[in-house]
């Protein structure tokens, strides 16, 4: 009778072993589907940032809206371009230090912590008056700026700015710091390669590239 109930136990062992292996297999044999550029209403495959756009989407770096569009031309809020940093550096999760000295953020703003990791990262400034601005459009050029710090130290040379056209119109805080993301080519001047357009807000397709 022990020796009936031992083969019973071991045939139970092999049936349990063998559904196992056939619902792992299952599951292996079900893959995850990628985000498609079809899964995204306003962005064709031929937009110039379609494939960045899908992959910072896909990654949960940037999002769509609650209709499935990711608006590429409007434009992305200091706010938002912060917490999107943080995920691309793996710092979402860094512990927040309290030390808010922005007139115009509190606790209860649903970017706190975000601006407050990015702060003591020393990733993005505030304003000279004390103010953060999170709602306002971050320009093309401060995002240059937040680029450039987290980038290698380095003394590039601004000779590297004479093959654009508009590069007098750079704010003189920016120079170095365009010349240090240019030398190593993380910056984005579509569709006109030869304009750097500092002043102009930064676009949400543009973002995705940069992050990207």
């Amino acid at each position: 009778e022990k020796q009936i109930g031992n083969m019973r136990f071991k045939k139970m062992k092999k049936f349990l072993a063998s559904l196992l292996v056939a619902c792992l297999m299952s599951f292996n044999l079900s893959p995850v589907m990628a985000l498609t550029v079809g899964d995204i209403k306003d962005v064709s495959a031929g937009y110039w940032a379609s494939t960045e756009i899908v992959e910072v989407v896909s990654d949960d770096i940037l999002f769509t809206d609650g209709t499935g569009r990711f608006n590429p031309e409007s434009d992305i809020t200091r706010a938002e371009f912060v917490t999107a940093l943080l995920k691309v550096l793996n710092n979402a999760n860094l512990p927040v230090v309290p030390n808010n000295n922005y007139l115009d953020i509190v606790p209860s703003d649903p970017y706190y912590n975000d601006i407050m990791r990015s702060d003591s990262l020393d990733l993005v400034h505030g304003y000279p008056d004390g103010n953060f601005m999170p709602n306002k459009a971050i320009l093309r050029s401060e995002c240059v700026a937040v680029i450039s710090h987290i980038t290698k130290d380095a003394t590039p040379s601004l000779a590297i700015l004479d093959q654009f056209g508009d590069t007098s119109t750079i704010p003189s805080w920016a120079t170095n710091q365009y010349a240090k993301t240019i030398t190593y080519g993380i910056y984005v001047n579509h569709p006109d390669e030869l304009a750097l357009r500092p002043t102009d807000k930064l676009t949400r397709a543009e973002a995705a590239v940069l992050l990207y």
